[in-house]
């Protein structure tokens, strides 16, 4: 289970409406620590080009991500996105995640972020052990403080 405070909960949701505008996707990144690396203790916002239909991380920036958080020793937990319309995981979602190690976990957040922050809207999907993704209940993966 993923554990998250209030504050960057709703930190996620607001950026992801300020980028997407409620008209396109956008990203978030959960970043945790050791030695608890199922407590998230950052955000981070993607540098991204987007539409309605899909978002592209750029590459630049990612490679500078990567040296930070090899420098401060944290990690990408989880990758937080929106779509348009219900939530649910693209085929590409599936095939580019941020991060391709077992128990990545990958959130969709419905409505472009619209919607009153609520874990119970969310879809919440992981890399399996033996790859491919398993669908999670929202309420025994994330747990807001």
């Amino acid at each position: 289970m993923l554990e998250i405070s209030a504050a960057l909960f709703d930190a996620t949701y607001n950026v992801l409406r300020q980028c997407g505008g409620k008209e396109r996707e956008c990203q978030v990144l959960w970043l945790s620590a050791p030695p608890a690396p199922n407590t998230i203790v950052a955000i981070r916002h993607s540098k991204h080009f987007s539409d309605e239909y899909g978002l592209e991380v750029d590459s630049a920036w990612l490679t500078s991500l990567w040296i930070e958080l090899a420098r401060t020793g944290q990690s990408v937990r989880a990758q937080v996105h929106t779509h348009g319309g219900k939530p649910f995981h693209s085929k590409t979602d599936d095939d580019f995640p941020i991060v391709g190690t077992p128990g990545f976990v990958s959130i969709v957040i419905p409505y472009f972020a619209r919607v009153h922050p609520d874990v119970e809207r969310l879809y919440v999907t992981a890399i399996a052990p033996q790859g491919g993704w398993i669908e999670l209940q929202p309420l025994e993966a994330i747990l807001v403080t």
